[in-house]
């Protein structure tokens, strides 16, 4: 496997061997190569944290590979903005939640979902106590770092409901996950809301002067493989084998969690003890929930009350989702009604 990284992220090559040799190995779940005998490529762009722990493991473990792709892992600051690299062209298939699939569906209606691969938690409120706060209902009157787009900015909007707290009771800076987790250490903003692995980031950065508290209440969102209509017409064999991959990392990961812990902590930089709290927030499946649905309407709801990213009606998410790759595959991971 070669790596190389770039100013713009990391370019993760997976190196193509003839897949032909592969067809005697066990467990995989991938078809054959293009027919000259070379893997098929694929641009891939990931938002690095605890929730693409499968895309980690296919990547450590080489299962790219082992199902007939040769992938290119382009990394962004958040799901939103590796979705919207879909339309600029910059990706093939990105990751992102269900809310920054929302987001961007209303000026990309070509997205289509392919799979979820992680149902968890890890978006936090990053407070500082010099300013106040010290409880989550300090936040009110505060200056408050959020990227639009991204789940984050959902959580913060029903944290806010149920607290009794309106949206104008607070100052929201809008602003890229990276320069909201730097605006709140500097203290140009009062409290940031975050994902993991910035989360972590911050605590320490502040120390003590740090105050966290979690935002989501207990609703997961979805971690979602995503990609486009056209893309997806031409290319359904690329589409099929990273679903493969996926799958036999979802079976690495329940058979070798030390391991995958291990992953997880090279390519996050986060600590052992963290890494371990993390993935026990989270659900690594490979699947299509009928609640994956729910989420995306109630979400579409919020954006549409707010009068966000152009929303004007919630459509019907079940033509926005590809169940038939997943169905090949694992049958019973698709609970979708249709």
């Amino acid at each position: 496997m070669q790596c190389a990284r770039t100013g713009s992220g990391r370019a993760l090559i997976v190196a193509a061997v003839l897949f032909t040799a592969l067809l005697a190995l066990p467990g995989g779940c991938g078809g054959a190569t293009d027919p000259d005998g070379s893997a098929i490529k694929l641009r891939l762009g990931v938002q690095p944290g605890p929730q693409s722990a499968l895309i980690f493991v296919a990547e450590d473990q080489d299962l790219f590979e082992k199902n007939g792709l040769e992938v290119t892992v382009r990394d962004y600051d958040v799901g939103y903005h590796a979705i919207g690299g879909l339309g600029a062209d910059d990706t093939d298939v990105a990751t992102g939640t269900e809310f920054a699939f929302v987001a961007n569906s209303f000026s990309q209606p070509d997205l289509r979902i392919v799979a979820s691969i992680a149902e968890g938690t890890s978006t936090s409120v990053v407070g500082r106590r010099d300013r106040g706060i010290a409880s989550p209902g300090d936040i009110r009157g505060k200056r408050v770092a959020v990227t639009p787009g991204v789940f984050n900015q959902f959580a913060l909007g029903k944290f806010l409901s149920m607290m009794g707290i309106g949206q104008k009771e607070i100052i929201t800076v809008e602003m890229g996950e990276r320069e909201a987790r730097e605006a709140v250490e500097a203290g140009t903003v009062d409290a940031a809301v975050l994902f993991e692995p910035d989360v972590e980031a911050a605590r320490k950065a502040l120390g003590s002067n740090g105050y966290v508290f979690d935002v989501q209440m207990g609703q997961a969102y979805y971690w979602l493989l995503v990609s486009r209509n056209e893309f997806i017409d031409v290319n359904g064999g690329a589409v099929r084998r990273l679903l493969a991959a996926m799958l036999d990392a979802q079976h690495f990961a329940e058979d070798h969690p030390e391991k995958t812990s291990e992953i997880v902590q090279q390519l996050t930089g986060l600590s052992e003890r963290y890494t371990n709290v993390m993935l026990q927030k989270f659900e690594f499946k490979v699947e299509l929930p009928q609640s994956l649905l729910l989420a995306m309407e109630d979400e579409s709801r919020w954006l549409i009350e707010n009068a966000q990213f152009g929303a004007g009606m919630v459509p019907d998410y079940l033509d926005y989702v590809l169940p038939l790759f997943l169905e090949r595959l694992e049958p019973e991971a698709v609970t979708i009604y249709r």
